[in-house]
């Protein structure tokens, strides 16, 4: 099972791609959109991972619809199978490390996944995978308001619900940065990001 994999997060128009385009080029680390999404579709919905046969397929018919990728369903429960047989038991942990890898056909890089929204959810992963990274990244309010409006389906003024994401995704950081080993959480800042790309990657390596 991977030890050490990443989870990157934020607020949408924040810098979540152009964070996950500069860490996916490295070669030895796994990254790509389309996204398992383990956590809002399986975790929040507190499924009980002894299904994770149904687990598998649901994740699989999700990522075939949406993406056209086809995920080796047999092989991803094979893997999972062994895990359980040897730890006794089955755990949402191990699925989504099975899951995500074989997103990736087992390559056996270190994998990446980054989901929007859930900075509420870095303790949880951290919990999962002692030994992996949460990135966090940040960026003024103003200026996701203004990239969100100019690209957002959303009718009418719904779109001033950026600013209050902006503010929790903020508040949570400040929390992290007390409460998280710095070993496993990481805030980065869009602007300094974009400003300083050689030295804040050199820091975030």
């Amino acid at each position: 099972m991977s030890q050490c994999p990443i989870f990157i997060t934020g607020v949408y128009r924040s810098g979540t791609t152009l964070l996950t385009g500069l860490i996916g080029a490295h070669k030895d680390i796994d990254i790509g959109h389309p996204t398992v999404q383990y956590f809002r579709y399986i975790l929040k919905k507190n499924i009980d991972p002894s299904t994770y046969r149904d687990i598998v397929q649901s994740i699989a018919e999700r990522i075939d619809f949406r993406y056209g990728i086809k995920l080796d369903v047999k092989k991803i429960i094979q893997e999972i199978d062994e895990q359980v047989t040897t730890s006794g038991n089955a755990s949402h942990q191990i699925i989504y490390d099975c899951v995500t890898r074989g997103l990736h056909g087992f390559s056996g890089k270190r994998w990446s996944e980054k989901i929007l929204l859930e900075w509420t959810n870095i303790p949880t992963f951290i919990n999962m995978y002692p030994k992996g990274k949460a990135v966090h990244i940040i960026r003024d309010p103003r200026d996701v308001l203004a990239s969100y409006k100019n690209m957002t389906y959303e009718t009418e003024e719904k779109y001033l619900d950026a600013v209050f994401n902006c503010l929790s995704s903020m508040q949570h950081a400040r929390k992290y940065l007390e409460e998280l080993n710095s070993d496993s959480y990481y805030l980065i800042k869009f602007e300094d990001l974009v400003t300083n790309k050689l030295e804040e990657l050199k820091k975030l390596c």
